[in-house]
């Protein structure tokens, strides 16, 4: 913002007060103490033509502006409603003074009055009262160097006037009258003269959000932005209060799914109000904490479109937001210890819609006789073109989010042409289209799009990543693996805890495992391994959403389910996986390895010692080197070929 000002005694004398409403505006001292013509009373009187700013104001106003200077700041500790009845209609202007550092509004300090401009406005205000208060935090708009010029010290104290210092108010009430709001809003205006554009245009976005007035359809007091609804140009970090699953009513979600997922769960209108869609990304902290390391970014779903309207907010206008108990430790907030409000903003990392295409056999990548699902292909101009905001190059992972259900699946970005498509084109094997349930747009146009975003924003570590490639590549060529993807369902009860998770049968014998041996489970750059067994025999058939209802239910055969795996929620917290993602599981090369060495370890053994006595016949004078130099790579032969029917496990023709 520009640091120009006009010129202001810096030596400012006399009284002042924190304006918060109608006093905003510098005309408002003028119209109480210079009687402008036409009267106020014309200008309230909705039959005549009386402007809003009248031009006998507007000129007293520049005559004593050298003496009387107005500094806009944010100070906290304050609410404001528009909860004053007004003798002209609707409602005027009042605050609460809450002492809470969360709660903040805008407004002026006037200084300069003389004791009878001081005594006319304290006249003119009446019923409300001045007081006195020391708030948390004052803090002006304009830069250093502007308020140095202005001879302008931050104050520790300010004096405003209040009708109802104590009381939260209660609705209903009247709308706000609207001549009031159109005459404070163009004062606002006028800061724009004294300071700059931007400097105006950031406090009336921020008045409109801090400012309250009741709305009936919600029955609460809501931002006055949303009752008149004025679009932001500016999306700021907007305050919420968390809560627990418990607190909600039942019909507050689309399914019982939604309330074991790692989301952050909201309100429409506060999608809405942040100015994104259902399960894109947000970044979430506790309102209290400042360290980045509090900060996650999480999906944001909303609630039920029945969810009841009273736990929409709560009785001071915040909006109610459910989190898991898990995800508010992380984020630094405990709703049990009374630490509930939470900041949310827009997530600074882009996604780009895409549309799901078929995968052809040219661009299915083998891998030991099986296809390589866990790639996904985009066009090469997509990597190419300057109109993608979404920093992703050929080879690297990406992740994958259905734009309706939030399922979601990390892959790797492969680049191919083809002319006939374009570069907001994804080709889709047909397993991981059914597990993101979608599907080509020449099957299904209503269920084609996914929303893709980098991986590498979502806390990567590449020396993890680095040190984890190295082993696997060491074990693939011992032991071997097969992998693939598989939906997340919630886990057995008697499982948590027990580091257990089941599979079913045919899914097992695809990894080339027996039910009893541990499994990895990887979801983003993060690993778990566990225990697989199979379901219990009571569950071979399983509840799933009917088609095309997600709030009926509907008993279908296992066999007809695609893979799924269950994990309960305490390792599912492990690796922050989320009911309904896919992840990669594979066996664990580590326990097959230990598995199977135990059992053959008197075969190994006695390679060993036959090939040192071997070694000792032919080479009587051999040191402990050489002999180990014999002995390891019998050893290596050896375990590779105990192994050769592990790896067979994972090989099909």
């Amino acid at each position: 913002m520009a640091d120009e000002t006009p010129d202001v005694d810096s030596d400012v004398d006399g009284h002042s007060i924190f304006a918060y409403g109608s006093l905003i505006s510098p005309l408002s001292i003028v119209s109480r103490t210079r009687n402008p013509s036409p009267a106020i009373e014309a200008v309230y009187d909705s039959e005549t033509d009386a402007p809003l700013i009248r031009r006998d104001e507007l000129e007293a106003w520049w005559e004593v502006s050298d003496r009387i200077d107005v500094v806009p700041v944010r100070v906290r500790g304050f609410r404001r409603h528009y909860s004053m009845e007004s003798p002209r209609g609707g409602t005027m202007l009042d605050v609460r003074y809450t002492g809470d550092e969360s709660d903040v509004i805008n407004g002026t300090i006037i200084r300069g009055l003389t004791d009878e401009e001081f005594e006319i406005v304290g006249r003119t205000e009446s019923p409300y009262e001045l007081r006195t208060y020391d708030p948390p935090a004052i803090e002006p708009y304009p830069s250093e160097a502007q308020l140095a010029s202005r001879g302008f010290d931050v104050p520790e104290e300010i004096q405003t006037y209040v009708y109802a210092p104590d009381a939260i108010p209660e609705g209903p009430k009247p709308a706000k009258n609207d001549v009031y709001h159109a005459r404070l809003m163009a004062g606002i205006g006028l800061l724009g003269e004294l300071y700059d554009a931007a400097l105006s245009r950031q406090f009336r976005e921020a008045f409109l959000r801090t400012t309250a007035e009741w709305d009936d359809s919600s029955g609460a007091f809501v931002p006055v932005y949303e009752v008149d609804g004025i679009p932001l140009e500016e999306t700021e970090e907007v305050e919420a209060v968390c809560d627990t699953i418990s607190a909600f009513h039942d019909t507050s979600w689309d399914n019982d799914l939604d309330k074991l997922s790692n989301w952050v769960i909201l309100p429409e209108e506060l999608l809405d109000r942040l100015g994104i869609e259902e399960y894109d990304y947000v970044d979430i902290r506790a309102a209290d904490v400042t360290d980045e390391k509090y900060t996650r970014s999480l999906l944001a779903a909303s609630f039920a479109s029945y969810h009841p309207s009273e736990y929409h907010r709560t009785d001071d206008g915040r909006h109610k937001i459910c989190i898991r108990t898990n995800l508010q430790n992380e984020i630094g907030c405990s709703v049990e210890e009374g630490n509930s409000r939470v900041v949310i903003s827009p997530s600074a990392v882009s996604s780009r819609t895409m549309t799901v295409r078929r995968e052809t056999s040219h661009t299915q990548q083998q891998k030991r006789g099986y296809i390589d699902h866990d790639v996904c292909h985009i066009h090469r101009d997509f990597f190419e073109s300057d109109e993608v905001d979404i920093d992703i190059e050929p080879g690297e992972y990406i992740e994958a989010i259905n734009r309706t259900n939030g399922r979601r699946i990390q892959l790797r970005a492969k680049k191919y042409v083809q002319r006939q498509f374009d570069k907001d084109d994804i080709r889709l094997h047909n397993d991981i289209a059914a597990l993101l349930d979608v599907s080509p747009v020449d099957v299904d146009a209503t269920r084609s799009t996914v929303k893709i975003r980098p991986t590498s924003a979502l806390e990567s570590n590449p020396e993890r990543t680095l040190r984890r490639r190295f082993t696997e590549e060491l074990g693939e060529r011992f032991v071997d693996y097969n992998a693939m993807h598989v939906r997340v369902l919630p886990g057995y009860e008697q499982d948590e805890r027990r580091n257990i998770v089941r599979l079913d049968r045919t899914v097992i014998e695809q990894l080339g495992i027996d039910p009893g041996d541990r499994v990895v489970l990887t979801w983003r750059d993060e690993s778990v391994t566990a225990k697989c067994l199979p379901p219990l025999d009571r569950d071979e058939r399983i509840v799933t959403p009917a088609d095309g209802d997600d709030h009926l239910l509907r008993i279908v055969d296992r066999n007809d389910t695609h893979p799924e795996v269950f994990i309960p929620s305490t390792e599912r917290d492990k690796v922050d996986m989320s009911v309904n993602d896919s992840v990669e599981v594979r066996r664990d090369m580590k326990y097959t390895f230990g598995k199977n060495v135990v059992v053959s370890i008197f075969s190994i053994l006695a390679v060993l010692v036959g090939i040192q006595q071997l070694a000792t016949m032919q080479f009587p004078n051999a040191t402990l080197v050489e002999l180990l130099g014999f002995s390891i790579p019998s050893v290596v032969v050896v375990l590779y070929a105990v192994l050769w029917t592990e790896r067979q496990k994972c090989y099909v023709e």
